[in-house]
């Protein structure tokens, strides 16, 4: 029928806005694109990878709060596939600020074609995350300690600390905060899940 062709035709431009947004690196708009095709009703309901895709992407821009309803209003016969099992656990991750777990997770599983780059592009924003809050919370952080929030090597690391501008004495980084985030205070449960962390890495050598 007439409805049909033009609900399809609908269909076809929001997944077409999901590509384009993607390729374009608008994740929190891709986002909105796949809730556009969801609204539709039909394409959501076979289409496990624009749930994939749509909570990847809020996870990329930061809402975590979306993406956690974005798993809720999933049908349930896809959370049971292993891409999305393992997007549901770093989902966990992130919403419980656990960064080491959020790297063991993220790492440790095959992801396919569609979430490979997502999931790269995932890791960048944790690790900006990770940096800036760092620079709010300490003035002196241990190299090591640097490494092991940010899952990379002693070389990486010395590439973070260059980066922002720190300086390095022996095998501890003297943090300069950045002037643009001097008068946006961080949330004291990040100030408090991060020394957290860094204190049970102290007490772990």
């Amino acid at each position: 029928t007439k409805s049909e062709r033009e609900r399809g035709g609908k269909r076809v431009v929001a997944m077409d806005e999901v590509r384009r947004r993607l390729a374009a690196g608008q994740y929190a708009q891709a986002a909105r694109a796949c809730e556009d095709v969801e609204i539709d009703g039909a394409e959501a309901s076979q289409n496990e990878a624009l749930w994939e895709v749509q909570i990847a992407c809020k996870l990329i821009a930061g809402d975590t709060d979306g993406a956690r309803f974005s798993w809720k209003r999933m049908p349930d016969r896809f959370r049971q596939g292993p891409q999305v099992q393992a997007l549901g656990k770093v989902l966990e991750t992130l919403w419980r600020r656990d960064f080491a777990a959020f790297h063991r997770e993220k790492g440790g599983h095959p992801w396919c074609q569609t979430l490979q780059p997502l999931m790269a592009a995932l890791s960048q924003e944790v690790h900006a995350q990770i940096e800036a809050e760092i620079q709010q919370a300490y003035s002196t952080i241990a190299l090591q300690d640097l490494c092991a929030l940010l899952a990379v090597s002693r070389e990486e690391g010395l590439q973070v600390v260059e980066r922002n501008g720190w300086t390095l004495d022996g095998d501890f980084a003297h943090v300069v905060e950045a002037p643009a985030q001097a008068e946006a205070a961080l949330p004291e449960n990040a100030i408090h899940s991060l020394t957290k962390y860094v204190v049970h890495l102290d007490s772990s050598k």
